[in-house]
């Protein structure tokens, strides 16, 4: 998930700078105390990792910096950007209970510091899962959505070994073209959200449904659930998949999306585990 935010905010501060530029990522410990907190009101003073994204770009109006981090805000170009880069990135730092300042001129470049407070114990595994039940193989026709080759790749493969026929898309476009020809066969889509050609997995899910009302969606991305509740009724498990995700998790909810089961209900079998799926 950290991962996830510096290369959203290092794709920022690329895009911020087209002739070339220095990008520097450099991490420190900070004490902070009760008059230098800036962060959300829970958070208590001590010690923190802060971890700047520096660029020497083109900077950031004054005007725009206090919509940053809203889902959907984007200054680039039809085409060029979601709006969901920086909000994801607000998200997951939120989530490790730290935040996000921003310093940034127009012409002067950009810095965006993330603090995150430093664990005060040592390390613990969490909890093994519970195993999950593998009765999971079909003869359902599926469309696969995807526009990274690699991950559409292993998932067509990992379906269609449970029996599955796979028909599949790059993109949103591509996959109006596919349900024409097929889609009087296929029982469910797996799109992506975010992919490139101006139709979005929302979108292609929406016009796909007005054509066969009980058609199974399953909704995947990179980015929190949560940048797309504002369109879409999201579950995880039962309508969306977050990725990274285990190949496991991907035939469950697909066979749970065709049975009609609630995320908590699945047949039994055994069968070796897959490996993960990644972005």
């Amino acid at each position: 998930m950290l991962e996830m935010v510096l290369l959203n905010l290092a794709v920022n501060a690329r895009d911020a700078m087209p002739e070339g530029g220095r990008l520097l990522i450099r991490a420190e410990l900070v004490e902070l105390k009760t008059r230098e907190l800036r962060g959300p009101s829970h958070v208590n003073p001590g010690s923190f990792a802060c971890v700047c994204v520096e660029d020497s770009g083109s900077g950031i109006a004054p005007e725009v910096l206090p919509h940053l981090f809203e889902p959907f805000f984007t200054t680039k170009g039809i085409g060029k950007g979601t709006g969901l880069g920086l909000a994801s990135a607000f998200g997951i730092v939120k989530q490790h209970h730290g935040w996000i300042e921003v310093d940034s001129q127009p012409g002067c470049g950009a810095c965006f510091k993330i603090f995150l407070p430093l664990a005060v114990a040592a390390f613990s595994a969490p909890p093994a899962l519970p195993p999950i039940s593998r009765d999971v193989a079909g003869a359902e026709t599926i469309l696969l959505v995807e526009d990274d080759r690699a991950l559409r790749r292993l998932a067509r493969t990992v379906i269609q070994r449970h029996g599955y026929r796979v028909h599949e898309a790059a993109s949103g476009v591509e996959a109006l073209s596919v349900w024409r020809e097929h889609g009087a066969a296929i029982h469910l889509v797996l799109t992506d959200m975010v992919m490139p050609g101006g139709l979005s997995g929302r979108e292609l899910g929406e016009q796909l449904r007005q054509q066969k009302d009980d058609l199974k969606l399953i909704y995947t991305s990179g980015y929190s659930p949560d940048a797309f509740r504002q369109n879409l009724c999201l579950h995880e498990g039962v309508n969306f998949l977050a990725k990274p995700y285990h190949t496991d998790h991907l035939l469950q909810t697909i066979r749970r999306a065709l049975d009609g089961l609630p995320p908590t209900q699945a047949p039994h079998a055994s069968r070796p585990p897959e490996p993960e799926l990644k972005n």
